[in-house]
């Protein structure tokens, strides 16, 4: 027998061998390759935030003192009891509104 001639397959070792091949498609290394796409890509986009969040650190930094100011003159509002009674009226009117107009889902018109 020379290197050219080649012996006809094996019925048993074609069992064998097709026996330990790997799966066509490999969910567990499908779901590998995704995992590891959208890890990438969500360091990605959360990297590309960060600078939004120290413009907004910064913004917030700078208007800290107003908003201190601010924050103090809705606390004298909250405490009066004229705003209380404006908000148990208006918790009550929405609580008709939404028993006359019922919806299936939240948030549905």
């Amino acid at each position: 027998m020379s290197d050219t001639d080649i012996a006809p397959p094996d019925p048993i070792f074609d069992a064998l061998w097709a026996a330990d091949m790997p799966p066509a498609r490999d969910p567990a290394f499908v779901i590998g390759v995704l995992e590891r796409a959208h890890r990438r890509t969500l360091w990605i986009d959360l990297l590309g935030l960060i600078p939004a969040v120290i413009a907004l650190g910064v913004v917030a930094w700078i208007l800290s003192p107003a908003m201190a100011e601010l924050a103090r003159a809705l606390a004298r509002i909250a405490t009066a009891p004229r705003f209380a009674a404006s908000l148990a009226i208006l918790a009550v009117l929405g609580g008709i509104y939404m028993m006359l107009h019922p919806s299936t889902e939240f948030g549905e018109t």
